[in-house]
């Protein structure tokens, strides 16, 4: 009977032990998640997804022809959006999800967090992260290139897009780009420093690729209106560019993504990068 005892309280410390061992080992990886499970089921057996702590990506099966790079919102991680369109990939893209810098964001009283750039208010008049905002563009900038000189992807083949700030940076980037680019994709977005734009110091004529905006008809965040708000600049500015200005609100989504609007994504992505 002390035996088994004995032999039980055992086995429960062991438990307990690796418990512990496992919540630690989880603490620290947990910003940098890989996701090697999501094998490729080619017979060549390369992996699908890797991860490096500055992005995901989701590696094409055959020879790359085109690149989807994508944007996490505030707080948040190219993981989840990574998953979201391993569900539709195409065969012949490179799809990266970067991974924002933690900084302190002011919105959120001074807490640290991943965030593009630092959040003063989310409204049209509200002060903005000017510095920040040009410095990402920059790396996004950078990104880009990457894609063309390393991967010899033409820049008119390369979609860049985001959810929330995710996408606010990619239609701030994308509109100062010096090169033309395959489109954009801004969910639940908004176009900041938007006074530049709307005075004409900064032109909405340089860039003449597709523009694709996504919005929740419920979105508690970024207001539907201020999605709206930034549709009516672009298309002032963009009208006689022959280039696609789009807006499409979804019935009762908030500040997050829903199926048809998946489907869209999916749906436009191939329609702007089709394999050749």
């Amino acid at each position: 009977m002390v035996f088994d005892f004995c032999r039980k309280n055992l086995a429960r410390s062991i438990v307990i032990v690796v418990i512990v061992a496992l919540l630690a080992i989880y603490a620290y990886f947990k910003g940098y998640r890989t996701i090697n499970q999501f094998e490729s089921k080619s017979s060549q057996g390369k992996k699908e997804m890797s991860v490096t702590k500055e992005f995901f990506l989701l590696a094409p099966t055959a020879k790359a022809t085109a690149t989807v790079i994508f944007l996490h919102g505030l707080g948040d991680t190219g993981s989840g959006w990574s998953l979201a369109f391993n569900e539709f990939k195409q065969k012949h893209i490179r799809y990266i999800f970067p991974n924002a810098p933690s900084i302190p964001v002011t919105l959120n009283h001074g807490m640290v967090m991943p965030a593009w750039y630092d959040l003063v208010a989310i409204n049209p008049r509200g002060p903005e992260d000017e510095n920040g905002i040009k410095k990402s563009a920059d790396k996004l900038r950078e990104l880009i290139r990457k894609e063309t000189t390393d991967h010899q992807i033409p820049s008119n083949r390369i979609v860049i897009g985001g959810f929330s700030m995710g996408g606010a940076l990619a239609l701030y980037t994308a509109l100062t780009h010096p090169e033309q680019l395959g489109g954009v994709i801004a969910l639940s977005s908004y176009l900041p420093l938007n006074e530049q734009f709307k005075t004409g110091k900064v032109s909405l004529q340089n860039q003449k690729c597709n523009i694709f905006q996504g919005h929740g008809d419920m979105d508690p965040m970024v207001a539907p209106d201020f999605g709206k708000a930034t549709h009516q600049i672009l298309k002032a500015g963009r009208s006689s560019l022959g280039a696609s200005t789009e807006l499409k609100m979804y019935p009762n989504c908030g500040h997050s993504s829903c199926d048809d609007e998946l489907d869209d994504v999916k749906n436009i992505i191939n329609k702007w990068l089709p394999e050749i």
